[in-house]
This record gives structure tokens, C-alpha cells and sequence, in this order.
């Protein structure tokens, strides 16, 4: 996650704004003909995002879960 790093959060935080980040729930998934999504979710990404954020003790205003 080098694109958010410490300087980011710095910046965001210095600018009083709120940091929401959406996870998409389509890795991993099958998308068929009629554009159902089959099989199931890989949220190893999402897990390891939310996981350095806490780690980083990051204000994270809000997780957005959809496709």
C-alpha cells in the first residue's frame, strides 16, 4: 500500500478531510452472461487494507462495502 503512505495521511489530515475507502466485493468472482457474480469473494486485499491502516493507527472515516 505504498500509494497511502504516512505523508498521504499527513497531508489528508492536515487538510481536515475524510478518508472513505470502497471495497470491491467482485475479486475473485466469476461474472457470467447475465452479469451475475458467482463463486466466492477474495477479500485478502481488503483484509490486508483495512489490517495497515489499523496498523498505522490511520482515521479512517469509513468503509464502503459494494461492486
Amino acid at each position: 500500500f505504498q500509494i497511502f503512505h504516512h505523508s498521504t495521511a499527513k497531508y489528508f489530515e492536515d487538510l481536515r478531510v475524510s478518508i472513505i475507502f470502497g471495497l470491491n466485493t467482485l475479486n475473485g468472482r466469476t461474472i457470467t452472461r447475465d452479469y451475475s457474480a458467482v463463486g466466492p469473494w477474495d477479500f485478502i486485499n481488503s483484509a490486508a487494507l483495512i489490517g495497515y491502516t489499523v496498523d498505522k493507527n490511520y482515521s479512517i472515516y469509513g468503509w464502503e462495502l459494494g461492486k
